[in-house]
């Protein structure tokens, strides 16, 4: 039960934590595309402010592993440290100042070009944002550590928890080992004491049906004839003892200690006995 109590928990507390991951990271995915997007935006703006040189485009490149593009409006290539030079069209831009391109890759990523122009030439970055699901792989090391907190948390609070579940029966048990015994495993307890009630019923039943015979065997027995259980209750009183004792026939009688008749007639067989001596 234990087990079943942790397992339980774990796996709503679990359940509970992937969510909230999921949609954590996915605030913070859709925050980190517009945080790339707005930089090379203004990327594009900074470099094109002043006369750009190679210098300072591979300066650029370098220090944020960014392909960068950059051609005439004749289409002949100034600069270029990997991206296609037709990927960007001198007339995209007739009626837009910003260019900006998407395309899927087949290892989940976007590939993204932003191109702007300026005077007489075309600037180009491009640069790649990874796919959702990447990126909860990426990130994936803080739910595992979150998961083995929560186990470790759960493993204190479930032992907190099922002992107020089985504290209370401690009283009610004969000894501490019997307690014990529930404790470990209150199913198999059960099932165990369902196991004794039921062998005790049959034992009782059998009891019974032998009680039923030797009454019916000594209904018609001259002699008087009592049975008592373990506990000294009447089971079998035959109707000769009856008549012996002076007991009605019709009264059931269950404690001979408590009767006035047996009481009497007890009297009378001591008194009976001393006049025979």
């Amino acid at each position: 039960m234990k087990k079943l109590i942790n397992k339980n928990i774990n796996f709503i507390t679990g359940s509970f934590i992937f969510i909230i991951f999921i949609i954590s990271s996915l605030f913070s995915y859709n925050k980190a595309k517009k945080a790339q997007d707005e930089f090379v935006e203004n990327s594009l703006s900074f470099l094109a402010y002043e006369d750009i040189d190679k210098n300072k485009l591979e300066e650029f490149k370098n220090s944020y592993k960014l392909d960068i593009l950059l051609k005439g409006v004749d289409g002949k290539v100034l600069y270029n440290s990997g991206i296609n030079k037709n990927s960007v069209k001198n007339y995209e831009f007739d009626n837009k100042y910003l260019v900006k391109k998407f395309k899927k890759n087949l290892k989940g990523s976007e590939k993204k070009v932003f191109a702007k122009k300026y005077k007489d030439k075309i600037l180009a970055i491009e640069f790649y944002n990874d796919s959702f699901f990447l990126y909860i792989l990426k990130n994936s090391y803080f739910l595992i550590i979150a998961i083995l907190i929560m186990i470790l948390i759960n493993l204190f609070f479930t032992k907190i928890f099922y002992e107020s579940l089985t504290n209370p029966f401690k009283d009610r048990m004969d000894n501490i080992k019997e307690f014990n015994t529930f404790k470990e495993n209150p199913k198999l307890y059960i099932e165990n004491l369902k196991n004794a009630n039921s062998l005790l019923m049959e034992e009782n039943s059998k009891l019974e049906d032998r009680i039923l015979n030797i009454e019916k065997i000594t209904s018609k027995m001259e002699e008087g004839f009592i049975y008592f259980d373990k506990n000294g209750n009447i089971k079998i009183l035959n109707e000769a003892s009856k008549n012996l004792l002076g007991i009605d026939k019709n009264k059931n009688l269950y404690n001979l200690v408590d009767d006035n008749s047996y009481k009497l007639a007890i009297r009378q067989m001591k008194i009976l006995k001393k006049e025979k001596v």
